[in-house]
Parts: structure tokens; C-alpha cells; sequence
């Protein structure tokens, strides 16, 4: 290390130690004043819904995953304020917050007290944010859902209320979608039920005007009634089609409605048995103050105490001018010259000039 950092700060000591001290302060304020918070987890069991084949069948690595579906829509619910009230209200999140308000005494909590007081529900929206609710696919069928909170209690309560309303919107729009397709083969189906008659009174039409023509259209050589026969060919299997998708959608429109859970709870939430921020985080806090007070204290001793700058009046034989120190230090040439002079002046005896009258 350079002797003129260490010269420096042995002068100002205090100076250099200060940002360490305040960073490592701040660092500890932040840790304490910062509420404890209490995790609760589940796994839940997601496959396709029946009467579809099932996932555990699946053997394109491609397809997407029953789980990430359930993943991709759960965080797409969180991201409503719909949703995360309706999960906060039915736990006891809402209530805790409302009796609760404050958010701890740290640097987050009193810029949050200067933008104003919050009402509940902005506080239910902002504790249920992706910080508090993480998501993670931990199969092909598993989904992991972990929900973080002020109180055990409360995470236990809201992780239950989070699972029940995934599950009542999952089916409700199993139900929705469900109810849709049949109508749409419904409604496929009549068109097809039309023109199929249609095409038949056409045919009964032709036949009743033309008595001669064979009805089967093998033998004559009419061009009308071939053409009317495809058409009716193609109008039954059209209706067919249809009619079949629409059982088909009836079918699972019954399923959906007969089951209630879209999913199964494998890994059922329990009580948290102690916070998730302990002495680990606390000694983080620690550690990340301290380096950060190092790294401003270095930044200024480099700042404020560099070499200095070359006298340019001192060269070596090289003609390179050589750095001295301040006040006269590293110059012992010119601290002899400047006390050798006077005294060779003293002793020097007067002038015949001087002395002459």
C-alpha cells in the first residue's frame, strides 16, 4: 500500500471509519425495523381435466406441462386486484392488515408513512404482490406454492383462502369454457341439421318432378341430381361431425360440473414454526454494511490521498522529474542549503569596505 494512503489515514482516522459505522447502522435499522415474516407452502397435483386423456400418458417433451398451465394462470390471477382482495378477505389477512397497519419502524416503512396513509385493501394488494407469493413448477404434475406473512396464523389462513380461490376460478372457468363449446357444436350441428334437410327437399323436389330419373343417381346421366346427391353426402357428414363433437362437449361440460377441485392438494399447508428472516439475514445485513462503508472509505482515501505531484524543479539524471513529499520531506538538499546560508553569512567577517571609515 502506498505510504501516503496510510499517512492519510492515520490523520483522519475518523473520517474514513465514519461510513463504515453508518452503513453498518443503516444496515441493522433496516433488518430490525423490518417486520418478521412467516411462510406457509402446499404442492398441488394438476392434470387434464377429464374426459381428456391424461397427462401422465403424455410423451411429446414438447407439450406444456399441467403444471406450468396451472402455474401461468395462477400468477396471471395474481397479478388482478380482483383476486387478491377476494383471497384476502376470505382469510384472515384483511383483518389482520386492517387492525395492523403499520409496516415496522424501518427506512421502507417511513417512506412509506411520508406518501400517506394506506387504506386495507391497498395493503391486502400489496402483501399478496409476487415478493409474498411465489410460484414454482416442481414436475410435469406438481405445482409449489409458498405464501409469506406477518403472522403463522395469518399464512396458514391466507395460504388455504389462496388454494380455494385458485380452485373456484380454475373451475369456474373449466365450467365457462365448457358451456361454450357446447353451444358452439350446438350451434354447428343445426346449421349442418338445416342444410342437410334442405338438400333433401331439394332432392324430393327433383325426384317428384321427374319421375323417371333413377333416385339414386347411378344409372341417370342428370347432372343436377348428381350434384344435389353429393351435396346431401357432404351435408349429412357435416352434421354427423357435429353432432358427435357436440356429445363430446356435453360430456365434459357434465364432468366439469360434477367435479368441484380442479386440482389435488398433495402437501396441505401447516402452521409456519418460526420465521423465515433469523439470524442469518441479520448477519447479511451486517456484512453487506460494512462492505459497502469499506468500499466508500477506500474510494475517499483514494480520492483525498494520492501521491502528490512531482516538483518540477527536481529531476534525476534522466531528466524525469522526481515526486516529493509535502512540507519539505524527501528534500534534504534544499532543507541544508536553506540553514547552511545563514550561519555561512554569520560567520563570514566584515568588508574593508564595511568595516573602512
Amino acid at each position: 500500500m502506498n505510504p501516503r494512503y496510510r499517512e492519510e489515514f492515520r490523520r483522519h482516522r475518523i473520517r474514513y471509519l465514519l461510513p463504515v459505522a453508518l452503513t453498518t447502522l443503516l444496515a441493522i435499522w433496516y433488518v430490525a425495523g423490518t417486520p418478521k415474516g412467516y411462510q406457509a407452502g402446499a404442492s398441488l397435483w394438476v392434470d387434464t381435466p377429464a374426459p381428456q386423456a391424461s397427462s401422465l400418458t403424455q410423451t411429446d417433451q414438447f407439450a406444456v406441462t399441467p403444471a406450468s398451465q396451472a402455474q401461468e394462470l395462477l400468477n396471471e390471477l395474481l397479478t388482478t386486484r380482483q383476486f387478491r382482495l377476494a383471497v384476502g378477505r376470505h382469510g384472515p389477512l384483511a383483518a389482520y392488515l386492517a387492525a395492523h397497519p403499520s409496516s415496522g419502524f424501518g427506512p421502507s416503512a417511513l417512506l412509506a408513512k411520508l406518501h400517506g396513509k394506506q387504506s386495507t385493501t391497498d395493503l391486502v394488494v400489496s402483501a399478496l404482490d409476487p415478493k409474498h407469493v411465489v410460484t414454482t413448477v416442481a414436475g410435469p404434475q406438481v405445482l409449489a406454492v409458498t405464501l409469506t406473512a406477518p403472522t403463522a396464523e395469518v399464512a396458514l389462513g391466507t395460504m388455504r383462502a389462496l388454494i380455494a380461490a385458485f380452485n373456484q376460478q380454475r373451475t369456474s372457468f373449466n365450467l365457462q369454457r365448457a358451456q361454450a363449446t357446447v353451444a358452439y357444436y350446438r350451434n354447428q350441428a343445426k346449421v349442418a341439421g338445416d342444410t342437410l334437410r334442405s338438400t333433401e327437399a331439394d332432392i324430393q323436389s327433383f325426384t317428384s318432378a321427374n319421375p323417371n330419373v333413377d333416385g339414386n343417381g347411378q344409372t341417370s346421366q342428370d347432372a343436377q341430381l348428381r350434384t344435389l346427391l353429393q351435396a346431401e353426402r357432404i351435408a349429412r357428414s357435416r352434421y354427423n361431425a357435429a353432432t358427435r363433437a357436440t356429445n363430446q362437449a356435453a360430456l365434459s361440460f357434465t364432468a366439469a360440473k360434477t367435479d368441484h377441485s380442479s386440482f389435488k392438494v398433495l402437501d396441505p399447508p401447516a402452521l409456519p414454526t418460526g420465521p423465515v428472516s433469523g439470524k442469518k439475514k441479520q448477519l447479511m445485513a451486517v456484512i453487506g454494511g460494512l462492505f459497502a462503508g469499506a468500499l466508500i472509505s477506500f474510494l475517499a482515501l483514494v480520492g483525498f490521498g494520492g501521491p502528490e505531484d512531482p516538483d518540477p524543479e527536481k529531476r534525476d539524471a534522466a531528466g524525469v522529474p522526481v515526486p516529493f513529499a509535502r512540507e519539505g520531506r524527501g528534500r534534504p538538499e534544499a532543507a541544508t542549503a536553506a540553514t547552511a546560508t545563514p550561519v555561512a553569512e554569520q560567520s563570514q567577517p566584515p568588508s574593508v569596505a564595511e568595516g573602512g571609515g
